[in-house]
This record gives C-alpha cells, sequence and structure tokens, in this order.
C-alpha cells in the first residue's frame, strides 16, 4: 500500500511539474533550467505580454522564428561568433554604445578567438595614429593602464571616459600574458581617424559630410590593411550603423571586396521609430521571452525574420538587409549603461571635454571651472543612466 502511495505522489509531482513548463523554452538545444515556481510564473507572464504588444502579422512571425530557433538548436552568442571564423576572415560586430553588456561580451570573445588563431581585434574606440602605443601596452609586462586611458583621452571623444572599453584592452593584454613562447600576440587595432566630435558638432552640413566620409574611407582601409597584413582573420568591434552595407558605410566597400569571406553580426538594440518602439525590436523581444530569456544569435537571413520588409528602417528594406547575423544578451530596457571613470578628466582634456558637455547641454545650470568638477559631473551623470 505504501508503495502504491509513494508511485501516486510522484507521479502527480511529475504532472505538475510538466504542466507548468511554458511551451517554448528550448535554447541551444537544451531545456530550459527552471528555478522554482515563481521563475514560471514570472516566465509565463513575461510571455503573455510580449504577445500581446504584437499585432496578428507580427505574433505569427515570431512564433515562425520561434519554431525555426529551436529546430536549428541555436548557438551561444560566443559559439556563434567563433564558429562564423571556420569560414570567415572579417566579422563585424555591430553595437549600440555605451552599454555594459556589449562591451563585456566582446571582452569575453578574447581568448576564445585567441585560442581559435583570431589574433586581431580592430577598434572604433581608438584612433589608427595611436596602434604603436597600443600595442605597446597589449603586449607589456605589466598593464599601463595610465597609458591606456590617455589613448581614450586624446581620441575623438574627450568624454569616453568608460570602464568596460577599457577593460578590453585589458583583457587583450591579460590573454597575451598566457602565450606560450613565440606565440604571436592577440593585437587590437585602433580604425579610427583623426577627426574630433566637437570639431564635427560646430561644423557647416557640408563639411560634417565630409569628415563623414574620410572617417568611413579611412576605417575601411586600416581594416583592409590589418586583414592583409599576415592573412589574419579580424575581429571588427564599432558602432552598427557602420555595418549596414549601404551608402557610405566601410561595410559596403569591404563587403563588395571579400564578399562571403566577410560577416555582420548586430548587437540587440532599441531600434525606436516616431510611433515608438519598432515591430522588429518587440518581435525579436517576444521570440527571446519564449525561448527562456537567454542570450542567442543566429543568422537573420536564413530564418522567417530574414525577407520581412518593414519602413522602419532606413537604407534597407529587409531585417535581412540590416542584419546579417543577431545577437540578443538581454532586452533593450534590461541592458546597463558602461561606468565611468573616475579621473579620466584632467587637465589634458578638460579644454574640450568641457566644451564638448557645453554643446551637449549637459552642463546646463552648472558652474565648472575644473577637471575635477567636470569629471564628477560626468560620473554622477554615468551613474544616473545606469539606475535608469
Amino acid at each position: 500500500m505504501r508503495i502504491w502511495i509513494v508511485c501516486l505522489t510522484w507521479l502527480v509531482t511529475q504532472c505538475f511539474f510538466v504542466s507548468t513548463v511554458p511551451p517554448n523554452i528550448i535554447a541551444d538545444g537544451r531545456p530550459y533550467k527552471i528555478q522554482d515556481k515563481t521563475n514560471i510564473v514570472e516566465l509565463e507572464q513575461q510571455e503573455e505580454k510580449s504577445q500581446t504588444n504584437l499585432s496578428d502579422e507580427e505574433q505569427k512571425l515570431a512564433t515562425q522564428l520561434v519554431k525555426h530557433l529551436e529546430k536549428i538548436k541555436v548557438r551561444s552568442p560566443k559559439k556563434h561568433v567563433v564558429d562564423l571564423f571556420r569560414n570567415k576572415d572579417l566579422i563585424f560586430l555591430g553595437e549600440a554604445h555605451h552599454v555594459r553588456e556589449n562591451c563585456e561580451f566582446v571582452k569575453s570573445l578574447i581568448k576564445p578567438l585567441d585560442d581559435a588563431g583570431v589574433k586581431r581585434l580592430c577598434s572604433e574606440f581608438t584612433p589608427s595614429r595611436f596602434n604603436d602605443q597600443l600595442k605597446k601596452i597589449v603586449v607589456g609586462n605589466t598593464f599601463d593602464e595610465n597609458g591606456a586611458k590617455d589613448l581614450f583621452r586624446k581620441g575623438p571623444w574627450p568624454t569616453w571616459g568608460e570602464k568596460e572599453y577599457l577593460d578590453i584592452v585589458r583583457e587583450a593584454w591579460r590573454v597575451n600574458q598566457q602565450l606560450k613562447k613565440n606565440e604571436p600576440p592577440f593585437l587590437i587595432v585602433g580604425i579610427d581617424s583623426d577627426w574630433s566630435q566637437l570639431k564635427y558638432m560646430t561644423a557647416s552640413r557640408q563639411n560634417r559630410f565630409k569628415m563623414l566620409v574620410e572617417r568611413e574611407q579611412h576605417m575601411e582601409k586600416i581594416i583592409d590593411q590589418t586583414v592583409n597584413a599576415g592573412k589574419q582573420k579580424v575581429l571588427v568591434h564599432i558602432g552598427y550603423a557602420h555595418t549596414v552595407r549601404q551608402g557610405i558605410r566601410c561595410a559596403k566597400k569591404l563587403s563588395e571586396k571579400y564578399g562571403d569571406r566577410m560577416a555582420q553580426i548586430v548587437l540587440h538594440h532599441e531600434i525606436r521609430t516616431q510611433k515608438g518602439v519598432s515591430s522588429i525590436t518587440k518581435i525579436l523581444e517576444s521570440v527571446h521571452t519564449r525561448l527562456g530569456n537567454k542570450p542567442l544569435a543566429f543568422n537573420v537571413q536564413s530564418s522567417p525574420l530574414g525577407k520581412f520588409r518593414t519602413p522602419e528602417l532606413r537604407l534597407v528594406k529587409t531585417v535581412g538587409e540590416y542584419a546579417e547575423n543577431y545577437v540578443i544578451l538581454k532586452k533593450h530596457d534590461q541592458l546597463s549603461s558602461t561606468t565611468w571613470i573616475k579621473g579620466f578628466i584632467n587637465k589634458s582634456n578638460f579644454a574640450d571635454a568641457k566644451a564638448l558637455a557645453e554643446k551637449l547641454g549637459w552642463t546646463t545650470g552648472k558652474i565648472i571651472k575644473t577637471p575635477e568638477q567636470l569629471d564628477k559631473l560626468l560620473f554622477e551623470r554615468r551613474k544616473k543612466k545606469s539606475r535608469q
């Protein structure tokens, strides 16, 4: 009798557990691990909310994309990037700037890329004229943190004092400390030109366009040189707008040259329209919820989303033209702001940083006379953003 009671209890427990698991929670080919009943309820609520925000057409497309991703057993973002290099020489990784998770993802790629023989990371965030100094930093016996900060201070953006971008440089140095004797180092290559954000903002419309064209051409040239120097495989960490293969963007010319040897990945961010959050963002985040809120990566062009036509995207007609591959680390409203480096503003960049801050309206109602005052203001501003 006791045996029957135990068996019956076990069966009821199993039926309850199975009945409470949402139907679409498979990611990376593995069942989503349910921690407790609270998580189940939260996931169901998120799924219901994500679906009610969609039109019938959007809901249908989201369902098709979920089924597609479950069928192909989507890989983790890190594995997706590394595996792409099996038959690619050049990969653009496009981000929305000032996002902590984006930088942390790039940082996490350095060791597995190095292990896979990918030894170059091209970066939009330092000018190419500093590459000799940047190389000394990442191959040095000790990490020159002040030297690395100075490269950002002297760059196009005098207020780019963000810890997570500095951490990428530090990680390259750390990986190089573990290399075997005579093993080639992992290098970060600055690709930006000698433009200035402040000069750009105060220039005429005609000169602005000229600066944009020259900048894209310069980045294209440095990336191409980096790939061809020793036949390197290269990851390019850059703003997502530069990765679109249209107009004057550097990715357009390089895609014409490299063809199938080049790939593009866009990191998830909010795409806004005049009406608010775009249908593309809503579809992708609905899918993310239904797949268990796990980080995921997939090829857009081979998915049901690839041929989705929308007027929400400028210059391109379909989502597949906008993003060849897509990575979702978190939903857009769960992403964090980068962290301000205390003391980043000093005498060397104070004048330009103050002028830029005034131009952007960051100092309205404030009296800024010293580097310390501006540094504190920018720290508080970044801290406030991180809480939003």
